[in-house]
């Protein structure tokens, strides 16, 4: 049965385009979280070293501070000295350090004031988190959408193979119920054809003869012991320390030789198991029946046959 798959097949082929750039955006995003965060990484810990350096130049000024206060009153004292001047050199260095510490703090303390860009890649970091978690949402929509209309396309193609199905059998069962009709129609012509022909024995016994033999066990036996027993009689040889004997533990022994080689010349072929009772044909009822047959009586022979000879193994030490 032919099915349209047709609009599944769009839904599908849509889900998968989707799909795809949805994974390329969550690639991109994800990438541009890690390399944000590395970079709100380094500033922070440019932001640390910051604070340490500034920690320090603010402890450090004091002393500076003091050394400087304690030169000018120094310079002070040494005024019209021969320290004099070597004083008031020391008191403009002294002030020069002093200066220069108090501008390295206001440096450090504007630009640890500055958390612009820090709080900028925060901010951005927050807003590429906020799209992946909205992407990762809608990948698993669509994916579940996806994954529904796949779920549909394998319910509508397994209804499709069932009714295939479904018409094959009702098809074999027309053709066995055509068969069975047939074979009928042939054992009523047989049995009538018989019937008719009894006038002429040598005629109505030909068609006994060319009558299909039936399934059953009997013959489906027989037909195994003769493979079974020509393998046998292969293995039990007459000739001493036969070297291409297959199962070494086999005695030779010519009686039972002779004895499988005899049994299996008693089988006859299925083609041979026509023999029936001489009232095997009901011409009232338009039936066949079988009675004691060939088939059963070899069947009999055989088992006893196989049972004698499972004794001899045991008594030889072999089964």
């Amino acid at each position: 049965m032919a099915i349209d798959t047709k609009e599944l097949d769009t839904i599908l082929c849509r889900a998968d385009e989707q799909l795809a750039t949805m994974s390329g955006k969550e690639q991109k995003l994800t990438t541009e979280i890690a390399q944000s965060e590395q970079l709100l990484t380094a500033i922070l810990e440019a932001k640390a070293d910051l604070a340490r350096d500034l920690e320090a130049k603010q402890q450090e000024l004091p002393a500076l501070e003091k050394n400087h206060a304690h030169a000018i009153q120094y310079a002070k004292l040494a005024a019209g000295t021969i320290s004099e001047h070597e004083a008031i050199k020391n008191v403009s260095r002294l002030r020069k350090q002093v200066e220069a510490c108090k501008r390295e703090i206001a440096r450090l303390e504007k630009e640890s004031k500055e958390q612009q860009r820090e709080q900028t890649i925060r901010e951005q970091i927050a807003t590429y988190q906020r799209g992946l978690d909205a992407l990762r949402t809608e990948t698993a929509q669509t994916t579940g959408a996806r994954e529904q209309a796949h779920e549909q396309l394998g319910a509508l193609k397994f209804q499709a193979e069932r009714e295939q199905i479904a018409a094959s059998e009702h098809h074999i069962d027309t053709l066995r119920e055509q068969l069975v009709a047939a074979l009928a129609e042939r054992d009523e012509l047989f049995a009538q054809a018989i019937e008719n022909l009894s006038a002429w024995p040598a005629h109505e016994q030909t068609l006994r003869d060319l009558m299909p033999v039936p399934e059953d066990p009997h013959y489906r036996m027989i037909n195994g012991a003769r493979m079974y027993l020509s393998t046998l009689a292969k293995e039990l040889t007459y000739l001493q320390g036969n070297p291409n004997s297959k199962m070494p533990g086999l005695p030779d022994n010519q009686e039972w030789a002779n004895k499988v080689h005899r049994v299996r010349q008693q089988l006859p072929d299925l083609q041979t198991l026509l023999i029936r009772s001489g009232s095997g044909w009901n011409s009232a009822t338009k039936t066949h029946g079988f009675g004691p047959s060939l088939a059963a009586q070899r069947c009999e022979e055989l088992t006893a046959f196989l049972a004698e000879y499972g004794e001899y193994l045991k008594r030889v030490g072999i089964a």
